[in-house]
């Protein structure tokens, strides 16, 4: 069975990344806010609401001054709705509702605004076919090599996955997320957890650690590419990521999803072109990006955020 939440929204989505989890009864359902307190002014909280859209698009005239109220009403420094929604006509709708209610665009966003969607209703080989010439053979290369894909269960792969994850982030200049893998690892006993996390491993060794490794989350019909990372060594010399996206394909056609979102492609932004092998690599199961989001936000106390964040400055910290 499908879940009603977006993982991001879940008890344990907020856990995996070291958030608190305030729980919303909006008019369109239940919700899930991601907090954490700002370091600077640990008596406060921003907010993140990730996935904002799906049931709540039906109703946004409710659900967009229900989260103003929100903000208004808890110690919240400012609450991010950051929209998930590919259908243009209900994302204009959520975008108007939350402006109406107070909310503005940020100058810098940080969810993604466009992303690569594949298609999962059709067979495997339909889809497989639909891919481009060069995902089809980067796929297939790593078994012809001696690799072999394999579910990671065991939670003493976690250092290794970190530090793949730190090594793949620190090629494209920029820090990586924090995981809470124990959390992780805990979930995947349940072999019904809306996560799956996959590795690519040499055949013949037994209890070697992952060259790759690629992580999905279920969020209702949509299956997200969340997390995901290789290592770089002059001995391996097979792509390393196709194998665990398709993988990943595999596992949420079997989930019931539908979709299979690539987790963004990169912004108009980036000029020095660091992430131009990922947007190739994401393109290369689809060719054309579609938007699928926006970010909003809602700074409740405009006078006590700006007091702060000239303090914040005069500390050279962040007020986020």
């Amino acid at each position: 069975m499908l879940p009603s939440l977006p993982f991001d929204q879940t008890e344990l989505g907020c856990r995996i990344v070291d958030r608190e989890r305030w729980q919303v009864d909006l008019s369109s359902g239940p919700a899930g806010v991601q907090v954490a307190r700002s370091k600077p002014f640990p008596w406060l909280f921003v907010g993140r609401l990730p996935r904002f859209g799906g049931a709540h698009a039906d109703t946004p005239t409710q659900s967009a001054p229900e989260l103003a109220e929100l903000a208004r009403s808890r110690p919240l420094l400012r609450l991010h709705a950051e929209v998930w929604e590919p259908d243009p006509a209900r994302r204009r709708a959520l975008a108007e509702a939350l402006a109406d209610a107070g909310f503005v665009q940020p100058a810098r966003p940080r969810a993604y605004e466009h992303s690569v969607l594949v298609d999962l209703e059709p067979t495997e080989d339909e889809m497989m076919a639909s891919f481009s010439s060069t995902c089809r053979r980067h796929i297939r290369a790593p078994a012809k090599k001696g690799f072999e894909m394999r579910p990671i269960r065991d939670s003493e792969h976690a250092p290794v996955l970190q530090e793949i994850l730190t090594e793949s982030f620190a090629r494209t200049g920029s820090a990586p997320p924090e995981i809470v893998w124990d959390a992780i690892f805990e979930a995947l006993r349940d072999d019904q957890a809306p996560l799956e996390l996959v590795g690519l491993f040499r055949a013949d060794e037994e209890n070697g650690t992952p060259y790759s490794f690629a992580m999905a989350v279920l969020h209702g019909d949509v299956v997200e590419y969340s997390h995901a990372g290789s290592v770089r060594r002059d001995d391996v010399k097979v792509p390393l990521l196709y194998s665990c996206a398709w993988s990943l394909m595999q596992w949420a056609k079997a989930r019931g999803a539908t979709r299979f979102d690539f987790g963004g492609v990169p912004r108009p932004t980036d000029v020095e072109g660091r992430l131009s092998g990922i947007e190739a690599f994401k393109r290369s199961f689809s060719p054309d990006p579609v938007q699928v989001g926006d970010e909003w936000v809602l700074e409740p106390r405009p006078l006590l955020t700006g007091v702060l964040r000239q303090l914040g400055r005069g500390l050279d910290v962040r007020t986020d």
